[in-house]
């Protein structure tokens, strides 16, 4: 039964005190048992699903052209076991014929994903350009342009990333630093936010200027 003032549903004591009102619904003691129950839960149980690449889409999907490669094909793969999942991409150019990898082995935690990788890859030394994507790849095939700065990089990282990533991502970022051994630059880069990190070392040659002959 809607009375005919309903404003005065507003005021009925049937409907008991404002939420508002009501002081704290759940108090810290309960948030922290309810967070070490969390912590508590079982992990999840070792399985075996790979996620392996089939047919010739999977290899176009991954295609791309640049001076340095020119037609550059890839094909990678992921097998997840529940307490840790594996990847990998294998590369290769038909003009330098060098062979890139891309190796990883991901281990997620209730709150974070950490993933310790290998590669040996082609990078650009101006990402911002985006070298690696379709529209300079079509550029580089049917104008001859390339905007990319290439160079050859060897070395392992180890990433970290928080589960929940809502919310915008407080801190700064320091600065890259940097060291010259006998001849070769060594790289040690060091990233942390409140809810990603990323720890690498590299080796990098000299820049490529065009490809192999």
């Amino acid at each position: 039964m809607i009375p005919d003032d309903t404003a005065s549903l507003l005021r009925s004591p049937e409907l008991g005190a404002p939420i508002l009102e009501m002081g704290d619904v759940i108090s810290e003691s309960e948030l922290r048992q309810l967070g070490q129950s969390i912590g508590a839960l079982p992990q999840r149980p070792w399985e075996y699903r790979p996620d392996l690449p089939v047919g010739v889409s999977e290899v176009l999907s991954r295609m791309r052209y640049n001076r340095v490669e020119a037609l550059s094909l890839g094909w990678g793969g992921k097998i997840d076991f529940g307490r840790l999942s594996a990847d990998a991409l294998v590369r290769i150019g038909v003009a330098d014929w060098e062979p890139n990898f891309e190796l990883g082995l991901t281990r997620p935690t209730t709150n974070a994903r950490f993933r310790l990788g290998a590669y040996r890859r082609l990078a650009a030394a101006n990402p911002d350009t985006k070298p690696f994507s379709g529209i300079n790849s079509f550029y580089a095939f049917f104008a001859g342009r390339d905007d990319g700065q290439y160079f050859r990089t060897l070395g392992l990282e180890l990433t970290g990333r928080n589960a929940n990533r809502a919310g915008g991502a407080g801190g700064c970022m320091p600065k890259p630093r940097t060291r010259r051994r006998s001849g070769r630059r060594s790289a040690f880069r060091t990233h942390s936010t409140s809810r990603t990190f990323s720890i690498r070392t590299s080796r990098r040659r000299r820049p490529i200027s065009s490809a192999a002959s």
